[in-house]
């Protein structure tokens, strides 16, 4: 178990940081709701045929 003062200190740095968080200006930028087209059962998800490519240039290029 903590002592007290242990506690007290965790508590008083949580409030610091609580209020140094709130005097930091900050701006909402809103996010556009995108729509999503309508699929159907038999529709696979988009991202079911996405991959990664990996291309090595040759050794004379590098």
């Amino acid at each position: 178990m903590l002592d007290a003062f242990i506690i007290q200190r965790i508590r008083d740095e949580e409030d610091e940081r609580r209020r140094h968080q709130s005097r930091r200006p900050f701006l909402e930028v809103p996010v556009p709701e995108r729509e999503r087209p309508e699929m159907t059962d038999e529709q696979e998800a988009p991202s079911s045929d996405r991959g990664v490519t990996i291309i090595e240039p040759d050794e004379d290029q590098v």
